[in-house]
């Protein structure tokens, strides 16, 4: 008994680092060491083979950003409040775990690898680095993520660097999402696989492709190992991996993920390696990504003084089964994006219960690919499982207050829109109307509106819009093909069009934002601004933090040459909003391009005294300060400072930060100093392939070996 109670203080000391690694839309049954019949994961094997491997562990929702919450909050999504992607910001009420850890004294860094964590959505609570700023963009399907490798160096850099210090390092990976496209050597190293050879070529292709995907990131979390064992950190690091979610590869009519609960979507992978234990263990049980924090602060002797849902999974190691008779809870809205039910289940050690139109059990023990509803046959179980799932969503809605989302603004809209996560808000009220459709009814219309923004990335018209008129002759009283239509045509740039739609959209559901938000912006584009003004007005009505509102009124305004207008309609909710600094710089931007130089250099002022660590807002002060010959504005030594503060937080990545580090040099009479940086910048330029960039940055350098300044034409 003694030596049990002593053991959280023993494991606890020998414990120096904690890693928590995720690697997105990763299925547990592709990893070899859950006896998938290809060696894909030797790296994550090995690990397990000195930890706990968890057999069954699920996932509380199948979308990226809450299914992260949940795993750094140790609380299921409806008391976290983060239901969906995009939608949501995560509450910084919630004590998260870098919180708890920076706290002790860790030094705490996450990279992440898509935009959909960006800091933006509050993932960063508690980070002293949070780098979700990528020097080579992918756009495989119109939104932004970075290669494992990226990724990886960078995490190496940051575990270097920090070698003397208690580190918490949280690694992203985003690879085995959609497009599978991993790279060399992984992109042929399951082609032709025995294990796929009975099926169609392109469905063979598209599991083949997604286990190189796994494999090259199992490959990157070695280089991970191999980093800690040369610097004599391995052995005393707490190693966590797991994944936010599945994918279902086009089991039960779902070809990506976030719409069904099923077995493809939440069963994940969850592997610990904890100094000091030196059994490995697989553990059979039923655990969830909420299990995560709790079980991390545990091994670390930290007790939990707030409520939370998740468990110690370390109690596993002294017992069997410490948690009997535990439901797990999982939860998919999506639906409700289209005036569906939503789906929401309960999962015990063998069977799960998906509340619905037409309600389902599964025994996904006996049936892991969930092909025999045992509603009928066992609906004693039925009812037992139900009034679990009505026990846990109603205590989650007496305890936590409504999650209010943050407006989004239109970039946003449309980087996640391309993945389909966003058409509408969701319906987060948990209740089942059995006159509304059942999911699993309409999985094609979901399937066909998650299609659009992805053919419009790849340019297949054609097929986009087919689908557009499709998602509408089968809903024509349903705005979300109209909504779609709109988003394809903006793409083709058929403006006058895109209205059209939107009044549609507009018609059919009169509180949209989203749609009122979109016609401000094509109205604008087509010339019409006092019209983009209503409609940016009637969005402010609707949402008063719509920040992007906010941006197309003051931009009309400014086609007007009315430049103090916009100061009148700027409120509390918009100047407190989380993407206000992004306006800000826009509209510092679209100011310096109408030659309203001192109004915009007070909004990269405003920028930079908001948001200290702004790269753009430090980058646009910084130029400025070295590149004008206004009394007021022109200051050599504060532009070195600024333009050396945007370099550093983009580890010298960014040519345009560099590039204007080396005007503030020359500006204050340095030239050999600039000289050498603007050679820096024009190589990082190259090397990112922006070769006009590079090409002005040299002419810039030839004035510099002249002993010459630069000063920009329109800052005189």
């Amino acid at each position: 008994g003694l030596l049990l109670f002593l053991y959280p203080l023993f494991s606890a000391k020998k414990i120096k680092n904690v890693i928590l690694i995720s690697i997105d839309t990763c299925r547990a049954d592709y990893l070899s060491c859950y006896e998938f019949p290809l060696d894909t994961t030797p790296t994550i094997d090995a690990i397990a083979q000195e930890g706990m491997l968890f057999k069954q562990t699920v996932s509380p929702v199948p979308f990226t950003l809450p299914a992260h919450c949940s795993m750094l909050t140790g609380k299921t999504p409806p008391y976290h409040g983060v239901l969906d992607n995009g939608l949501f910001t995560l509450d910084k009420d919630n004590l998260a775990l870098a919180e708890i850890l920076k706290e002790r004294g860790f030094v705490t860094g996450a990279f992440v690898s898509s935009y959909i964590l960006d800091s933006k959505f509050g993932m960063d609570q508690g980070f002293d680095t949070y780098n979700d700023d990528f020097v080579s963009d992918r756009n495989p399907i119109g939104i932004e993520e970075r290669r494992g490798a990226e990724t990886t160096d960078l995490a190496l850099h940051w575990i270097e660097k920090n070698q003397g210090e208690k580190q918490f390092l949280f690694v992203h990976y985003y690879d085995p999402h959609l497009s599978y496209d991993p790279p060399a050597p992984f992109d042929s190293k399951f082609t032709g696989a025995k294990l796929f050879k009975d099926l169609p070529p392109e469905q063979a292709a598209t599991y083949a492709a997604y286990a190189g995907e796994i494999a090259y990131v199992d490959h990157c979390i070695g280089r991970i190992v191999a980093k800690l064992k040369d610097i004599g950190q391995y052995e005393s690091t707490l190693i966590c991996i797991t994944s936010d979610h599945g994918e279902m590869l086009g089991e039960h009519g779902e070809r990506t993920h976030g719409y069904f609960v099923y077995q493809g979507n939440i069963h994940v992978p969850l592997v610990f390696k904890v100094p000091g234990r030196q059994k490995a263990l697989k553990i059979q049980q039923t655990v969830g990504l909420v299990d995560i924090m709790p079980t991390i602060c545990s091994a670390l002797g930290i007790a939990m003084e707030h409520e939370i849902q998740g468990k110690d999974l370390l109690a596993y190691g002294d017992n069997d089964n410490p948690y009997p008779g535990r439901y797990l809870f999982s939860q998919s809205l999506e639906p409700t994006k289209y005036k569906a039910n939503p789906l929401l289940s309960v999962i015990s050690d063998r069977y799960k219960y998906i509340q619905t139109t037409r309600p389902e059990l599964y025994d996904f023990q006996k049936d892991p690919y969930e092909l025999k509803n045992l509603i009928q046959q066992e609906p004693k179980r039925a009812r037992l499982m139900e009034g679990e799932l009505l026990r846990i969503v109603e205590d989650a809605k007496s305890k936590n207050k409504e999650a209010e989302a943050e407006g989004m603004d239109a970039e946003t809209v449309r980087k996640l829109a391309s993945l389909g996560y966003v058409g509408s808000k969701i319906e987060d009220d948990f209740l089942i109307d059995p006159e509304k459709d059942d999911p699993k009814d309409i999985i094609e219309y979901h399937v066909l509106s998650n299609s659009i923004g992805y053919l419009t990335e790849i340019e297949n018209y054609e097929l986009a819009e087919k689908n557009c008129r499709k998602l509408i002759e089968q809903k024509p009283d349903l705005y979300m093909g109209y909504y779609k239509m709109a988003r394809y045509l903006e793409h083709r740039k058929e403006y006058a069009e895109v209205i059209d739609y939107l009044l549609k959209v507009i018609e059919l559901e009169p509180d949209f934002v989203s749609a009122y938000v979109g016609l401000a912006e094509m109205q604008k584009n087509l010339g019409h601004y006092d019209l983009a003004i209503d409609s940016a007005r009637k969005a402010l009505e609707l949402e008063k933090d719509s920040v992007d509102a906010y941006r197309l009124l003051s931009e009309s305004y400014y086609e007007q040459g009315l430049f103090d207008e916009p100061e009148k309609d700027l409120t509390p909710e918009i100047a407190e909003h989380s993407g206000y600094p992004n306006v800000l710089q826009k509209l510092a931007m679209t100011l310096y391009l109408k030659g309203q130089i001192k109004r915009s250099y007070n909004k990269y002022s405003e920028l930079v005294k908001l948001d200290p660590d702004s790269i753009e807002g430090l980058n646009g002060l910084a130029w400025f300060q070295a590149a004008s010959t206004i009394d007021g504005m022109r200051n050599p030594q504060e532009g070195m400072k600024h333009a050396m503060r945007a370099c550093e937080l983009s580890d010298f990545a960014k040519a345009e930060s560099i590039d204007t580090l080396a005007v503030a040099y020359a500006a204050a009479g340095k030239y050999p100093k600039a000289v050498e940086t603007a050679q820096k910048a024009i190589e990082v330029a190259r090397s990112h392939g922006e070769d006009d960039l590079a090409g002005r940055i040299q002419k810039r350098q030839d004035l510099y070996k002249q002993g010459k300044m630069y000063v920009d034409a329109g800052l005189k």
